[in-house]
């Protein structure tokens, strides 16, 4: 395919609107996956499993789709992986234990894992170098909308018409995007031969390992994890923080989660195209740099507030660096990376995510409960921190 076409504004079309779409099928999950399991007869550890059984699938197959999408092509992989999760959304709807759930779970865990990393891979490949960060930041408003959409409408949707419509409706808008993605979704990558004899295949595997574990994509992972990870510790710490040092009621603190946890999305939708941009225009170590500094001072300072007055535009400065990271690292990553691994890069990029998320909530929950919450989302500074200045270090290298 020339430049020309890959770059076409349909082609870009075409991939942030199905970007829009594959965020829902998770997403709708979130309000009602526990409810769900809970009303099949799931005990209390049995539901914790089905929530968390997701993440293990979705990493290793986050893998798998990385290194497929650098063999057989990115589209490929994604319409399997997008025909794995309309057939998954269709099979919640027959679940009648919570075992069967379970095996459900797992199995979009697989689909969705195949998804995101040859997504981000399309995605990087629909905008010129130069203007890759720009092109990311499109994605991340998208995701960031979606999400919303797809939290909102799965509660009411199911309150409205039960489990079994709202699982029925997105398999179907899943099948229909899959059909169409064959011929509207771009494939931006020509096939390299593939190695023949075995000493090759283990050659060529070596020597891509080493290619994507370079000092500067390692730093960049490492802000991946970072970033991620401090998303776990406002998600597992910060309602309690709320419920021990604020003198509230429960049902107040639950509104002031709702309330304040939510205010860093809407200052990310407003910021992350003018973040794409300035990242474009700027080295995005820098602008990663800041965003992760911004992270930092955030989780230093957030417990010594009580009062939601404050709170809330400490929480939207949040959102602004969480907006210059996600185009920034994104770019970098697609940037560090021949056509050739940009798929494996994005598998990296993707399961180093969900291990992040995965590994967040235990840890948060262990060391709080060991120096308690307050002091434990203090001490989680040190990692966004520490990956500022790793990459503080990279560009002051890399530009000397």
């Amino acid at each position: 395919m020339s430049e020309k076409l890959t770059y076409s504004i349909v082609n870009k079309l075409s991939v942030y609107i199905t970007a829009f779409i594959v965020v829902i099928d998770t997403a709708v999950i979130i309000p009602i996956l526990s409810l769900y399991a809970l009303e099949l007869g799931a005990s209390k550890p049995l539901i914790g499993l089905i929530v968390g059984i997701y993440a293990p699938a979705d990493i290793i197959f986050n893998f798998i789709s990385g290194y497929l999408s650098d063999k057989i092509g990115r589209k490929r992989v994604f319409l399997i992986g997008m025909l794995i999760d309309a057939t998954t959304m269709f099979l919640y709807s027959l679940c009648k234990d919570p075992i069967q759930l379970l095996y459900v779970r797992v199995l979009h865990g697989c689909g969705s894992g195949l998804n995101m990393p040859s997504l981000l891979t399309i995605s990087s490949e629909v905008v010129p170098k130069k203007r890759v960060a720009g092109g990311m930041s499109i994605l991340g408003l998208i995701f960031a909308l979606s999400f919303l959409i797809g939290i909102k409408s799965g509660g009411y949707i199911s309150h409205l018409y039960g489990y079994n419509i709202l699982f029925t409706s997105i398999s179907i808008l899943l099948f229909i995007l899959a059909i169409v993605g064959v011929f509207a979704l771009p494939e931006t990558y020509s096939r390299r031969e593939l190695p023949k004899s075995l000493g090759s295949i283990v050659n060529r595997f070596k020597s891509e390992l080493k290619l994507l574990f370079i000092p500067s994509l390692l730093v960049v992972y490492f802000a991946v994890f970072t970033r991620q990870f401090a998303r776990s510790v406002m998600t597992t710490l910060f309602p309690l923080f709320l419920a021990e040092s604020w003198n509230v009621s429960i049902r107040q603190v639950r509104r002031l989660a709702g309330d304040l946890m939510s205010a860093p999305m809407y200052s990310y939708i407003i910021f992350i195209l003018f973040a794409g941009a300035i990242a474009d225009r700027k080295d995005k170590r820098i602008t990663a740099f800041i965003g992760l500094l911004i992270l930092s001072i955030f989780l230093l300072l957030i417990p010594s507030f009580t009062s939601e007055i404050i709170l809330y535009p400490i929480m939207l400065t949040r959102g602004i660096g969480d907006a210059l990271l996600f185009p920034s690292l994104t770019g970098l990553v697609a940037l560090e990376l021949a056509s050739e691994r940009r798929g494996k890069g994005f598998g990296l990029y993707s399961g180093i995510e969900t291990l992040a998320s995965a590994l967040g909530a235990p840890i948060c929950g262990l060391v709080a409960s060991v120096i308690g919450t307050v002091n434990a989302i203090r001490i989680f500074f040190i990692l966004p921190l520490l990956s500022a200045f790793l990459l503080l270090i990279l560009y002051l290298k890399v530009r000397d």
